[in-house]
């Protein structure tokens, strides 16, 4: 759905991201980055007017886009999430559906297609396929910059592996990362879940304003979409605003870690540490940015300080499944071998997603970039696992 995961929903648990698991791009295909973004204005095509559609019934407007939301499979990583095509052929979908794999196929209709990346921008967590998958059906869209805080909308995606699932919300608010970004962030309380990844936000009147791409685990019916802009700027060939990150007076916690979560699914764990480590200052007690904290360090190989930051995390909440997780392969990387099946099989028990949390310690050996250590634990976790649940 692997390598690491992020506060309760990133790695091994697959709580955060809204689609199935992301991993770090290990392939030797790698995923082809933009250079260096600059800050640009992307030129939409002028929005449909009301006179031009009128807004559409549920029933109306799944009838219109289904043919247009496909599912995408990433079998070299046993990966899937969602896609919207944008013209004939391209179809737009989160970076991090594809990461690990060698092999890309979208599934329309039943049927199965081979499709390759032709752009990629893992900075934003956007990339573009290409696919002859039958009769395209390209859907309108509309920039980001014209949506408003209370619209409804409707979300289609795969959430689960449950095909073109429509669910129904509103626009909650209008979120960007960065005082640099350009395009928001849209939060809805539209349902999505693991697998909605890549696929649409749309508005009323059946315009595509949104790619959903993660979900924040505190709270209920948190979710994000990047807006269609960068998906469109993409295609064009145009850059997208770096947004690299700076601290703004109304910085608050909260604030600070959805900065950060966008940065470590970009790719940029690093840049996420500081704002972690600034927003846990703020807000001491709270688990998840300690979680977050930990697992950025991780993911930059700072292990000593990952160890302390997981640790500091579990004091707070000591039953937060991905924490545990997050901390076995931070031992495993530290060579304590015990400690660190004893955290994996403590995040097993304690996870809701049992299964997938044993298939994703069962790929870890076939992770190229995995160390020596981390394979080693992560079998010997698996046949501890096995155990387990032979006695019961």
């Amino acid at each position: 759905m692997e390598k690491r995961r992020l506060g309760a929903v990133i790695g091994l648990a697959a709580f955060i991201s809204a689609c199935q698991p992301s991993t770090p791009n290990t392939s030797n295909k790698p995923i082809r980055q933009l250079a260096t973004p600059q800050t640009v204005i992307v030129a939409l095509p002028p929005p449909a007017s009301v006179a031009e559609s009128a807004d559409l019934a549920p029933d109306a407007f799944f009838a219109q886009a289904s043919q247009s939301v496909v599912v995408v499979r990433n079998p070299d990583a046993s990966a899937l999430g969602s896609g919207v095509e944008i013209r004939p052929g391209v179809f737009v979908t989160n970076c991090h559906v594809l990461r690990n794999g060698y092999r890309y196929f979208v599934q329309r209709d039943q049927q199965t297609y081979p499709a390759s990346i032709t752009q990629a921008d893992s900075f934003h967590d956007i990339c573009l396929l290409h696919a002859n998958a039958g009769e395209p059906h390209p859907v309108r869209t509309r920039s980001a910059l014209n949506v408003k805080v209370g619209e409804h909308v409707y979300a289609l995606g795969n959430p689960e592996g449950f095909e073109l699932t429509l669910s129904e919300g509103l626009v909650s608010q209008l979120r960007k990362a960065t005082s640099d970004q350009i395009e928001p962030y849209i939060q809805t309380n539209a349902a999505i879940s693991h697998g909605s990844s890549g696929g649409g936000l749309f508005d009323r009147k059946g315009r595509l304003i949104g790619i959903s791409s993660f979900m924040a685990s505190e709270g209920q019916n948190l979710n994000f979409a990047a807006p269609i802009d960068w998906a469109l700027a993409l295609d064009s060939g145009k850059e997208i605003a770096a947004a690299a990150p700076k601290a703004m007076e109304e910085d608050t916690a909260k604030s600070l870690n959805a900065r950060a979560i966008a940065l470590i699914k970009g790719d940029n764990p690093e840049d996420a540490i500081p704002l972690l480590q600034k927003a846990s200052q703020m807000d001491p007690d709270n688990a998840e940015i300690a979680g977050n904290l930990g697992y950025s360090l991780l993911l930059s190989s700072k292990y000593d300080d990952a160890r302390t930051a997981l640790l500091g995390a579990l004091k707070l909440a000591p039953k937060r499944a991905s924490t545990w997780l997050n901390l076995g392969q931070v031992y495993a990387e530290l060579g304590d071998m015990d400690s660190a099946i004893r955290c994996e099989v403590n995040g097993y028990k304690l996870s809701s997603r049992k299964q997938k949390v044993r298939d994703a310690l069962s790929h870890v050996s076939d992770n190229e970039a995995a160390s020596d250590a981390w394979k080693q634990a992560a079998v010997a976790s698996v046949a501890s696992i096995d155990a387990l649940e032979a006695d019961h």
